[in-house]
């Protein structure tokens, strides 16, 4: 009996002892949705060194405190329009109120003529079958997560565009890879991704591009534009978005992985990292974002640079 009163002791001190190191983690559970196509439909269109991402994806949520039981990944043909939508909603139906949520994605990025009309570019993430999931919708579905869950984080290792931040690319390192843009002479009619039309996004028809000012392949990664709302939103002190490039630049693949997604998950492991913030042992998003644009610098030849929007001060892990 005394033995089990000691046990009881023991159990209820280590939990008294979670709840003074992270506050507001607690009971709490932590999430993490992979996403990546590596090949889509048109066996024109690969992106090398995938599989390497998704290993690194999966440090990456390890790092973050999510179980490998909460960990649910997407790849390739599952990742249509429907599949990537379905994908979001079956996280989102996991997440309990005070959750964590960790998203990744790679792959290709694409652009299309806003089809509403008139001036300006649609940009998104590239379906398997070479449709294009709208960056409003995605930002929406970050924000239905954020109504529910204490923090969502979401790594986008893609870019929207080629063209002039195409010149960017050092091919000295290495020659044969690519922009992660879905190539322009490729891409089917803009009525072909009618059917993925935004209608229920404030505003109707007007709303499916962030970039009503920007001709198409002007822009490469508009991230700002759709998502600079986060900053204003109630919920934005638990909402971090980090992509792979800045908005005049295209993110790469290399065989050992994505540049961005190699720095990323560098840097979740180091705890040095963490001495970039004013908290001791506290690594933020600002701290991994700022050791992540000069581990490419060190390590590689590209010109890339890590973008972050939302709460930069959001705490993201403890060494």
């Amino acid at each position: 009996m005394q033995q089990q009163s000691l046990a009881r002791c023991a159990v209820a001190l280590g939990l008294l002892c979670a709840a003074w190191a992270w506050p507001g983690r607690a009971w709490a559970d932590e999430h993490a949705l992979i996403l990546w196509i590596g090949e889509y439909a048109d066996p024109q269109v690969r992106i090398i060194g995938l599989e390497h991402d998704a290993a690194l994806a999966r440090s990456m949520a390890q790092a973050l405190g999510v179980p490998d039981a909460n960990r649910l990944e997407r790849s390739n043909a599952q990742l249509t329009h429907s599949g990537l939508k379905n994908a979001l909603a079956d996280l989102r139906a996991r997440v309990r109120p005070g959750d964590g949520v960790f998203v990744y994605f790679s792959g290709h990025g694409r652009q299309v003529q806003r089809l509403s009309g008139g001036p300006g570019c649609s940009e998104g993430l590239a379906t398997f079958e070479g449709g294009i999931y709208f960056d409003l919708l995605l930002r929406d579905e970050l924000d239905a997560l954020a109504q529910r869950a204490s923090r969502v984080v979401m790594f986008n290792d893609s870019c929207f565009s080629g063209g002039a931040a195409s010149k960017s690319f050092e091919p000295g390192e290495l020659a044969e890879a690519a922009p992660k843009v879905y190539p322009p002479g490729l891409e089917s009619e803009a009525q072909a991704d009618a059917q993925y039309y935004p209608k229920s996004l404030p505003g109707g028809g007007a709303t499916d591009s962030a970039s009503a000012n920007a001709s198409c392949g002007v822009h490469v990664n508009p991230v700002s534009k759709a998502f600079g709302g986060l900053a204003q939103s109630p919920r934005q002190h638990g909402v971090l978005y980090l992509a792979g490039s800045a908005a005049n630049e295209a993110a790469y693949p290399t065989p050992q992985g994505s540049v961005a997604t190699r720095a990323w998950a560098a840097c979740l492991q180091d705890p040095g990292t963490a001495s970039n913030n004013n908290s001791a042992g506290v690594l933020t998003g600002a701290a991994l974002s700022g050791c992540a644009n000069a581990w490419i610098k060190r390590h590689t030849r590209y010109r890339q640079t890590i973008t972050l929007v939302g709460n930069g001060q959001l705490p993201l892990r403890r060494f």
